[in-house]
């Protein structure tokens, strides 16, 4: 058993597999989504796209709430692991939504016209969905 304990600890440490891409420093990011009467978007999913260049391995999402709520994430890694944390990396994003299929919509995405930024503290966006 002691002759075991060695390898047991190689296999627990990973040996051999590359280590997970760590997460840029993250803030935390809420808000809401609304169309351009107001009303919520009834759910959907958002995705964040840096617009100053960004870790090609991170992406930034959120899901909507069919309130119009939504809480970002995001998600990175390498060598086969994902790390999945709240919040963002502090930067300007350009944000796209796509809505929930239905048999009339589909699921077009939307980009959203404005730019948004991601502050080094707390944000809280108040989005809103173009005129189509």
């Amino acid at each position: 058993m002691p002759r075991q304990l060695p390898l047991l600890f190689l296999l627990a440490v990973g040996c051999g597999t590359p280590p997970a891409e760590k997460l840029p420093a993250l803030h935390p990011v809420s808000g809401t989504l609304r169309r351009h009467d107001g009303k919520p978007p009834g759910g959907g999913a958002l995705r964040f796209h840096a617009t100053g260049g960004g870790d090609a391995n991170t992406i930034v999402t959120a899901e909507v709430n069919a309130d119009g709520s939504f809480v970002v994430y995001t998600a990175g890694g390498s060598g086969g692991v994902v790390t999945r944390a709240l919040g963002a990396p502090a930067g300007k994003y350009q944000a796209t939504f796509t809505p929930l299929a239905d048999e009339q919509s589909g699921r077009m995405a939307i980009d959203l016209p404005e730019a948004v930024m991601v502050e080094p503290k707390e944000t809280v966006l108040k989005l809103k969905l173009p005129k189509k």
